[in-house]
């Protein structure tokens, strides 16, 4: 039996491989069968079917779509008529498709990696299906079908003609209103989830769509943890989720701190790239960024856009509070909240103070915290020093000028007495 050990190891490295890929990064296979001799034939099998699916899937990609060079002949996946690609991500594409039994159109989502996939990719990509059709909400996606066809692995959903929120974003930053209406409709769905023991671990705004109609609808649930019953196919210690949207228990791999608190983070994450353009925490790598995050506070929006409401903000940074406890107990309550901000009532959620963003820095950057204390009161010493030397100074000079008035008046007594003697 294959050592489990190795089986992770290989997840890893066609995990690393395809994000670096989907990046737009060079990547050489040849340095990677190099580096990893005890897998070259696993790799090569991954590269060759990885090659065959490029090969079958690239005239139904959008650039093919844009060049207007797509197939005159039909391309059929069972049941499904494959029309085009419409997304893609690190292990999945997603095409427009019609079934041709029904008639209708659907979204149909496929592994990346064929009939390489791993089991655990296998039973986290049905996970995913189900986990999605057991929630049935008008703001989370339908599944329609689970199934496999000719080895490949497939489910199939409502397509959502739209775009997803990312894209709208980057399009046109919406009025805070707006952003408050789109966040409490996407808290409302995820409040449902919850009450259905699902957690989401992976809201984001590519995740998130926006229909013709303007409903607001979330996806993928690749990465759902069932809080009650099922199987959690990640491992202690992975670290899972997009780092500009995931809570620091999250980042750090603290699986069992992951719950309903963490979706709420990830809330507030969409909340202040809605505001703002930008996620809170965003480095140059994935590390970098997962520092930031743990290490820093995110800056108050209205330093970012100074037309943001100081209430939303405040609701937005109680999302993002890095202790899971100080956020919003529910995703219920964080709608609430947002509706009464939408209705111009108060709202629940408190500002906190300088001194408290200041304590809080100390507790979790300690050393550099003792490091400033120090050289502070080195510095009022050194103050105080000077103060001191300054006084004693001051005095010896009191001193002499006593004394040199002393001695002109006993010279002037001495020149009078002179001169009556003459």
């Amino acid at each position: 039996m294959r050592d489990a050990s190795i089986n992770e190891k290989l997840d890893k490295i066609l995990a690393e491989y395809v994000m670096v890929e989907e990046s737009d990064e060079p990547v050489s296979r040849d340095e990677l069968l190099e580096k990893h001799p005890e897998l070259a034939e696993e790799l090569k099998r991954f590269f060759a079917d990885r090659d065959q699916f490029k090969r079958l899937a690239s005239p139904l990609s959008p650039e093919a779509a844009r060049r207007n060079d797509l197939p005159t002949k039909v391309r059929y996946f069972g049941d499904y008529e494959l029309l085009e690609e419409i997304a893609r991500g690190g292990m999945g594409v997603v095409y427009k498709a019609r079934q041709t039994s029904l008639n209708r159109i659907v979204a149909v989502k496929m592994i990346l990696a064929g009939h390489l996939a791993t089991h655990a990719d296998i039973q986290r990509f049905t996970s995913e299906a189900q986990t999605a059709a057991s929630l049935k909400h008008k703001a989370i996606v339908p599944i329609h079908e689970v199934g496999q066809q000719n080895g490949q692995h497939y489910s199939t959903m409502e397509l959502i003609e739209g775009q997803n929120l990312a894209k709208m974003i980057r399009s046109n930053l919406p009025k805070a209103e707006e952003a408050a209406r789109t966040v409490r409709a996407i808290a409302e769905a995820v409040d449902f989830a919850h009450r259905k023991g699902v957690v989401h671990r992976d809201i984001k705004p590519s995740n998130i769509l926006i229909d013709g109609a303007g409903q607001v609808l979330i996806t993928d649930f690749g990465l759902a943890l069932r809080v009650k019953g099922g199987t959690d196919v990640t491992r202690t210690g992975q670290v899972l989720g997009t780092p500009s949207y995931m809570p620091p228990e999250q980042a750090r791999g603290m699986r069992d701190m992951v719950g309903p608190a963490s979706d709420i983070y990830a809330l507030g994450a969409v909340l202040y790239e809605l505001l703002t353009g930008r996620p809170p925490f965003r480095g140059e790598t994935a590390a970098d960024t997962i520092r930031q995050l743990i290490d820093n506070d995110p800056l108050s929006p209205c330093r970012l856009n100074s037309s943001t409401p100081r209430d939303l903000e405040t609701i937005c940074l109680k999302c993002l509070e890095k202790e899971p406890h100080k956020r919003y107990g529910t995703a219920a309550l964080l709608a609430d909240d947002l509706r009464c901000y939408l209705d111009g009532e108060p709202v629940r959620a408190r500002r906190i103070s300088a001194f408290e963003r200041v304590r809080r820095w100390a507790q979790r950057r300690p050393a550099a915290a003792a490091l400033i204390v120090v050289t502070t009161l080195f510095a009022i010493l050194g103050i105080s020093g000077l103060i001191v030397s300054n006084g004693l100074i001051a005095g010896a000079l009191r001193q002499k000028t006593v004394a040199l008035g002393n001695l002109n008046r006993a010279l002037s007594e001495r020149e009078m007495a002179l001169a009556d003697k003459s």
